[in-house]
């Protein structure tokens, strides 16, 4: 009984495709794969520099917005303000449902 378990399992056949990669050529593909993670690195760094710059110009609008409207035009300030956070609330509603519904996948 147990030889003829042990004579199917040396009869597995290989996958073909294991034999026609060369030393070479996994290096290659080794080589490619750190390169992109690189990349990925790279990128994600330069994103968060990115976003940064966006979040410090729009407070910096937001500070001159105050500053300007607040002495001048005080019922147009509160109503912009208002409308903006309402704005803002929304978009972070619909960008947390849109992640919500990607993780759930």
């Amino acid at each position: 009984m147990k030889s003829e378990a042990a004579a199917f399992k040396k009869a597995e056949p290989k996958p073909l495709f294991f034999e026609k990669f060369t030393p070479e050529q996994i290096d290659k593909l080794l080589d490619n794969g750190q390169r992109e993670l690189d990349n990925r690195y790279r990128l994600q760094g330069t994103n968060r520099w990115f976003n940064l710059v966006y979040v410090m110009l729009s407070l910096g609008v937001l500070f001159f917005l105050i500053v300007f409207f607040l002495p001048k035009d005080k019922d147009f300030l509160v109503d912009f303000l208002t409308l903006l956070i309402v704005f803002t609330g929304g978009l972070g509603s619909g960008y947390g449902l849109k992640s919500y519904q990607e993780k759930k996948r």
